[in-house]
């Protein structure tokens, strides 16, 4: 998850990597081409920006995932793929009063966010923040999790009228 990434870092490092590519390209291109212009080299260097974006949009939002697969590995240095459908137990406490329900999770996860739906019998909920983090002294993931609850009707309204 690039939330767990210093995000400086790897776009610095994408960075110098294209940098690189496009001098050593304009480079060879100035020694071997018939008449080099400097709207010539210009032309290589964004021609090779539209592929990297399509790549990189490619590889946030599905190629991480076959990565993981791959490398299970991953898992553990960076961040688990918990994209799925999850059977949950929700312990919730109000006032005196607590209780267990069963419920029903989806958690959607890209490289760039992650989100998670919760079904119970009562209620439903939808994500409003989730932050993958790592505990930093055990190094066990951890999904912080906003949500916004919203009830389901329980049995009758009964509405009293004055006329």
């Amino acid at each position: 998850m690039i939330g767990l990434l210093p995000i400086g870092r790897v776009v610095a490092f994408i960075s110098v990597v294209y940098a690189s590519l496009i001098a050593v390209v304009v480079a060879l291109s100035w020694k071997f081409a018939d008449s080099p212009t400097i709207w010539g080299s210009i032309g290589i260097a964004f021609s090779g920006a539209t592929p990297i974006q399509v790549i990189l949009i490619g590889w946030f939002y599905f190629g991480w995932r076959h990565l993981w697969r791959r490398i299970p590995k991953l898992n553990h240095l960076l961040f688990p793929d918990i994209g799925g459908e999850w059977k949950i137990e929700i312990y919730w406490q109000r006032q005196d009063e607590a209780g267990v329900v069963d419920a029903e999770a989806t958690v959607r996860q890209d490289f760039l966010r992650a989100s998670m739906e919760v079904r119970s019998l009562n209620s439903d909920s939808q994500t409003l923040i989730a932050q993958p983090k790592k505990d930093p002294e055990s190094e066990r993931p951890i999904l912080y999790y906003v949500y916004l609850v919203t009830p389901k009707a329980l049995g009758r309204v009964l509405i009293n009228s004055v006329l």
